[in-house]
């Protein structure tokens, strides 16, 4: 009889009950919660985890457990449980690069050092989890490193014409042979004195001589911004604003003063805004500071009004932006300078190591993760950094290139292993894990690229619901078959089971019984007996138990004292199906 067959008649023997439950512990028999130090006792008849590993048909097989660096470091509780149960720690924190690039792009790698250390003195292996990822970075360092050099800019700004000082009657000369622009009196009668351009014809438009204050130079200049009043037959359509440097040569085009905003015979207050960046002036040009300037309303037939023509500059060094290049470069050295500090500190000691982590997006229209894409991404506080946006998605060849690298030059033995780690392989049809696939054949496609297994973290739902359950194990099934069919080497990676009702919420630890416990501790058994049964002996890497002593999920809870959980673990690891032997 197994061992949940066996807490299942503790329970009976503790508080029996008459009640029907057609649960598949009981095989139609019912219990109520057993007295909480019996199965205290109960649970702690069994050995250790990695007792129950059949050696002879798994001698490879690695179970770990997940706890952060500092746990291992410092000799605490989960500490021992993984020592205790596990073959090798996986570390949640402590390897990452926001754990050792310190905000100056430093490598500050002393943690590793310790964490190796305590894991020789215990006798434990190590999995690094993991060298390049989108939420375990140095954001501040990263952000910075390809930020906008500061400018030294100082803005500026002068009005060059208001027609105020010149007398009513006055006459500007224009580019063309068409036409007249004399000052006149607002016909609205509010803005004073403005320029009037009358009967011009296409290019001719009215000429204005500028003189910059001093040092003040042309290619300073941004802005000509002027307010225009035109009726929509004498200007405010046309062919655009047009604008001119100097005595020769071709006008630039703009918009229409419509296109602009201005309203048919009503003043458009500084709406006109012309930037001179698209007069795509000469090296010469840009140093003048005294220039004349031709500016107006291509039209048929000019019947409009212009007033306070004003320039705004910035002088000094604008901000220097990274070209794509550059930051594809400066990030390339980054990425390479962590890989290189953190290989040196682990000294070769951990051999096995997950190069990427999730990288593909879960938007399944995409292939790699991006911040154009995740629903994850928060470009506020920039809490994530999307590695293939700056570097390309072949960026995995150069870091499983340079890990394999810093490996050897560290003193590593024999091949560094390789996994690609993803979550939700197991929904919509294992459609993620297809692109996943897809994607590593792409990396080593070079010839030289090569990623020697896959990941797949199974953060699951256990159903009270039959229906959903059924398909939760189907879906776990079929997973496992297409990832036997890759060949690689294949770990379940951060494994805890939450429990959840009929319409998909979660249950809490406070509110689980004892029987749904037991359901929970099924789906465990499932899950890794399926594994143990489905993936070939060479393919078979390994099991890692994430959040374990979460009362909810995990195999202890906070006192570390085990789960029912606890159970369906050691049984599947031993072989044992859950319903062998069940209560009849």
């Amino acid at each position: 009889m197994n061992s949940l067959g066996k807490l299942a008649i503790l329970a009976l023997a503790i508080d029996l009950t008459s009640c029907a439950d057609d649960g598949p512990f009981y095989s139609g028999m019912a219990f109520n919660r057993p007295d909480e130090a019996a199965m205290a006792d109960y649970l702690n008849s069994y050995g250790v985890l990695k007792s129950y590993v059949d050696r002879s048909r798994h001698p490879a097989l690695k179970l770990g457990i997940g706890l952060p660096a500092n746990d291992l470091t410092e000799g605490t509780g989960l500490n021992s449980l993984v020592i205790t149960n596990a073959d090798e720690a996986v570390t949640t924190s402590g390897l990452g690069h926001k754990d050792i690039i310190g905000n100056d792009g430093t490598v500050g790698a002393y943690a590793v050092t310790d964490l190796v250390a305590a894991a020789k003195d215990a006798g434990t292996g190590i999995f690094g989890h993991a060298l390049c990822g989108h939420d375990i970075n140095n954001t501040a360092y990263l952000y910075s490193a390809i930020a906008p050099i500061p400018g030294t800019e100082h803005p500026g700004t002068a009005m060059f014409f208001d027609f105020e000082a010149q007398p009513l009657g006055s006459a500007f000369r224009l580019s063309g042979n068409s036409g007249t622009a004399t000052v006149v009196d607002d016909p609205v009668g509010k803005n004073g004195h403005v320029l009037h351009i009358k009967d011009a014809t296409y290019d001719s438009y009215p000429v204005f001589d500028i003189s910059l204050p001093e040092g003040v130079t042309l290619g300073d200049c941004k802005t000509l911004v002027l307010d225009m009043k035109a009726p929509g037959s004498g200007g405010l359509y046309g062919q655009g604003m047009r604008m001119r440097v100097g005595a020769g040569g071709d006008y630039t085009p703009y918009n229409s003063p419509y296109g602009f905003g201005c309203q048919g015979d009503a003043w458009g207050k500084e709406l006109i805004r012309l930037d001179f960046a698209a007069l795509n002036l000469s090296a010469e040009q840009k140093k003048f500071s005294s220039f004349e300037l031709a500016v107006g309303s291509k039209t048929g037939k000019a019947d409009y009004y212009i007033d306070n023509i004003y320039i705004d500059w910035s002088v000094g060094e604008p901000p220097y932006y990274y070209t794509a290049e550059e930051k594809r470069n400066t990030l390339t050295k980054a990425l390479d300078a962590y890989l290189a500090g953190v290989m040196k500190t682990a000294g070769g000691y951990i051999r096995s190591w997950d190069v990427l982590d999730e990288p593909m997006s879960d938007d399944g229209r995409y292939m790699l993760r991006s911040a154009n894409n995740d629903n994850k991404a928060d470009k506020d506080t920039l809490t994530n950094f999307y590695w293939a946006d700056y570097l390309g998605g072949n960026y995995a060849r150069m870091v499983v290139a340079s890990a394999r690298k810093y490996y050897k030059d560290n003193g590593g033995e024999g091949e560094l292993t390789l996994f690609v780690s993803e979550s939700n392989l197991e929904k919509n049809g294992t459609e993620k894990l297809n692109r996943l696939v897809r994607m590593i054949a792409k990396w080593e496609a070079d010839g030289v690229t090569k990623v020697d297994g896959i990941g797949a973290k199974l953060h699951l739902a256990c159903s009270l619901s039959a229906e959903k359950q059924k398909q939760n194990e189907a879906d776990i099934s079929a997973l496992l078959s297409k990832l036997k069919d890759t060949g690689r080497m294949i770990r379940i990676a951060e494994l805890d089971i939450r429990l959840e009702d009929e319409h998909g919420q979660q249950i809490e630890a406070g509110a689980i019984t004892f029987e749904q416990r037991l359901k929970v501790a099924d789906y465990y058994n499932y899950v890794v007996r399926k594994y143990l049964e489905t993936i070939p002996g060479p393919q078979q890497y390994g099991i890692a138990l994430s959040n374990v002593t979460d009362n909810a999920r995990g195999l202890w809870n906070g006192l570390h004292m085990r789960n029912a959980s606890y159970m369906g673990v050691a049984d599947a690891l031993a072989g044992k199906g859950v319903t062998d032997n069940s209560i009849q």
